[in-house]
């Protein structure tokens, strides 16, 4: 089925005009998950535990670069890199998502982005101020 437009002088088909329309909701649903890729996330989990992390909720569930808000027994709050954890991941953690609560980008200005930026080249437990 055509429609033409009379202005223009344009014959469209309906059926490549969903085509595309499906192509530009796909195109912007990757760039969403890439833009979640290059910034740091907060995701936490129903057990409490909270990880820091560049996350990719859609479609995957994925989360790199992660960094573990943990307590010591004074109370001091601090981060530690996964990769640095005794079960030692490699590259990613796929998270499943019926356990996540919530998860949201960080502000670059936030004291947990700036303690990651700090840490980063630390094996060591990073303490947030």
């Amino acid at each position: 089925m055509e429609t033409q437009i009379p202005r223009l002088g344009l014959k469209i088909n309906a059926k490549k005009l969903v085509i595309f329309a499906l192509m530009f909701f796909v195109v912007v649903l990757l760039a969403q998950t890439v833009f979640y890729a290059f910034q740091y996330s907060v995701v936490y989990f129903r057990t409490g535990d909270i990880y820091f992390g560049r996350f990719l909720p859609f479609p995957f569930n994925f989360i790199f670069d992660t960094w573990i808000l943990q307590r010591d027994g004074n109370g001091q709050v601090f981060l530690v890199k996964a990769q640095n954890m005794i079960w030692k991941p490699l590259g990613f953690i796929h998270l499943n998502p019926e356990e996540i609560v919530f998860f949201a980008p960080l502000s670059r200005q936030s004291q947990v982005w700036k303690t990651i930026d700090l840490g980063k080249n630390s094996s060591e437990p990073v303490l947030i101020q």
